[in-house]
């Protein structure tokens, strides 16, 4: 039985599908409950990610303002992981903020859909499953930073930054890959500078023996040439 004020996880199970109830066991031993640490908005520290109107912003500036007779705000500039958007809001140096708390769930990356949609598949951890007990979870191009788009490739293992606003479903606000990834090399430019093609359409330098088939490692965060396979 859920705590008071809880309620069960939406999810997905197949793309366009949604179930709800309990999650699948991966996600059984996540939190169901909207639980989040809190501070005055004068210890909130750029970097942090906060709530604003229930959703999980990125605090990318703050200044302490004094007013008249000792008094002071503290102004934030925020931006949604959502949609993206800026936003910049003035609290009273004493107001409570809430930390906005994510969900981190491992997968698997497959393809781009029809219709632009980054597909990735989840594991089911008890026993063996036909492939329908997989969730999927389809996750618009805004969501996923365009530098990082181009360095995903089918088989990538990625963490999906998952958010449950309140009385709504679980909703991926972010993605993050690993710090380094194995790649074919798609095709290569120039003869002593050269330049290798990977993944969705990533570009990085290599070593003037790497060609075109060579298997290779790089870094997805930093697009820089690690080794040879």
């Amino acid at each position: 039985m859920l705590a008071r004020g809880c309620r069960p996880l939406a999810w997905s199970v197949a793309p366009g599908l949604m179930g709800v109830g309990a999650p699948p066991p991966s996600l059984q031993s996540a939190a169901l409950c909207r639980r989040f640490a809190s501070y005055k908005a004068k210890k909130v520290k750029i970097g942090s990610l906060i709530l604003f109107q229930d959703s999980p912003h990125h605090v990318l500036a703050r200044e302490v303002s004094m007013k008249a007779r000792g008094s002071a705000s503290v102004t934030l500039n925020l931006q949604s992981m959502l949609t993206g958007r800026k936003v910049t809001h003035r609290y009273g140096p004493d107001t409570i903020v809430e930390e906005a708390e994510l969900i981190k769930k491992e997968v698997d990356f497959l393809a781009m859909d029809e219709d632009g949609q980054y597909v990735f598949i989840g594991k089911e951890e008890q026993g063996d499953a036909a492939v329908d007990d997989f969730p999927f979870y389809e996750v618009p191009e805004a969501v996923i930073k365009e530098s990082d788009r181009k360095f995903l490739v089918a088989g990538m293992k990625v963490h999906l930054q998952l958010f449950e606003p309140p009385d709504d479903e679980l909703k991926v606000v972010g993605v993050l890959l690993p710090p380094s990834a194995e790649y074919e090399v798609l095709s290569v430019d120039g003869n002593s500078s050269k330049i290798a093609s990977i993944g969705l359409g990533a570009r990085v330098k290599i070593p003037s023996h790497i060609k075109t088939g060579d298997r290779i490692v790089v870094s997805p965060v930093s697009g820089d040439y690690r080794e040879k396979i």
